[in-house]
């Protein structure tokens, strides 16, 4: 029988909720050149919980990419070190928003290490890097915090995001080396189980274009990249090939950065270099507009989708967080600021739900199966 997420998350996760009820937040990770991590209230227009984290690396370090694991109340985050180009991990505690564990090394030497993209698999317990070098992925177990396995292959150098399919137990890559011969990026495909590599270099269908983000439909068993020269690519994530390449955003080339699925909706919605935003429509992958006027920023570098509430949230090039209503693409609030860093940035954002009984079966069965993958990296 085939596992339920819902069956096997949301049971793991009532068997230890207590009876504080924890609202929806999001988080932030600060470019800032001293790793750190920020906490908003989705409920109260963003209002700051708690600024600049510290994720515990010693000397001057960045925080590139954040995930969270709404299962064991967990926050992840990937970090690079300038002064030694190590690349590790930290990990908080979602309750308290305090460190438990900083600088876990990715256990992938050489230069530049620097982790670009996590995910969570909160089924199997574990948590996934990209690595943005030959040694596309590294494996952490979430209940020891320990690396597993660092510098397992996808077959193609440059792996610079990752995404996570939980109920299908299957990890993807974005990766931006080309392939030998041919100038096409592509992505690759692991068992979340066993941490090996499936199928390598699946091209995306762009030549000398590479992918910068990576999102899977869990429900409809599709795989998406948000690709440097403005396009989508979509792949059959049941037989590991190429759909579609080349699906314009509407922006004349500008860069999409990032890229969100929304399941029940049916949308796909990527973030913009010229701050923009494109939607999709999943069901028949062909671009339905674009959003503009979300930010004073040319610049969006990542969005988070919640598919209850139907609210985007961008991160901005100005160091900002904007909030879309999905509906009737309504800005709702316009650049709230995310973290004084004299000119950083939010290099990424990941949404947190933990809310009463009723409301967290929802989201868990809503949401859960799309973002075990990332994380919009949102999740």
């Amino acid at each position: 029988m085939k596992k339920s997420i819902l069956g096997l998350a949301a049971a793991s996760l009532l068997f230890t909720l207590n009876l504080q009820a924890l609202g929806p937040r999001l988080y932030s990770a600060n470019n800032a050149g001293e790793g750190t991590i920020s906490v908003f209230d989705t409920e109260n227009s963003l209002a700051l919980i708690k600024g600049e984290i510290s994720n515990g690396v010693s000397g001057v370090s960045n925080v590139n990419c954040v995930a969270v694991d709404s299962v064991s109340r967990r926050v992840y985050v990937g970090n690079y070190k300038n002064s030694s180009n190590e690349g590790s991990i930290s990990v908080f505690d979602a309750i308290t928003n305090t460190l438990i564990k900083g600088g876990i090394s990715t256990g992938v030497s050489g230069a530049h290490q620097t982790v670009n993209g996590i995910a969570v698999d909160p089924v199997g317990k574990k948590v996934f890097t990209a690595n943005s070098s030959d040694g596309a992925l590294s494996v952490f177990d979430t209940e020891t915090n320990t690396l597993i396995e660092g510098g397992i292959s996808g077959g193609v150098g440059g792996a610079y995001d990752v995404a996570v399919d939980s109920d299908a137990r299957r990890v993807y890559t974005a990766n931006q080396g080309s392939l030998p011969g041919t100038g096409y990026a592509s992505i690759s495909v692991f068992d979340a189980d066993t941490n090996k590599l499936i199928k390598e270099g699946i091209a995306i269908g762009e030549i000398y274009q590479p992918p910068y983000e990576i999102a899977v439909d869990t429900l409809a068993k599709k795989v998406y990249t948000a690709n440097l020269n403005g396009t989508i690519s979509v792949f059959d994530a049941k037989t590991n090939t190429l759909i579609e390449g080349g699906i314009d955003t509407g922006t004349g080339g500008s860069s999409a950065f990032s890229i969100a699925v929304d399941p029940v909706a049916k949308r796909v919605y990527t973030g913009n270099y010229d701050g923009t935003v494109s939607v999709f429509n999943a069901e028949t992958n062909t671009l339905l507009r674009v959003v503009g006027d979300i930010t004073v920023s040319d610049l969006i570098l990542e969005v988070a989708i919640d598919p209850v509430t139907k609210l985007l949230y961008t991160a901005n090039g100005v160091g900002t967080i904007s909030i879309l209503n999905t509906e009737n693409d309504r800005v709702i609030a316009r650049d709230l600021d995310s973290v004084s860093t004299g000119g950083y940035y939010t290099r990424d954002i990941a949404l947190f739900f933990l809310d009463e009984v009723e409301e967290l079966q929802n989201r868990m069965q809503l949401y859960l199966p799309v973002k075990a993958q990332r994380g919009l990296r949102q999740f």
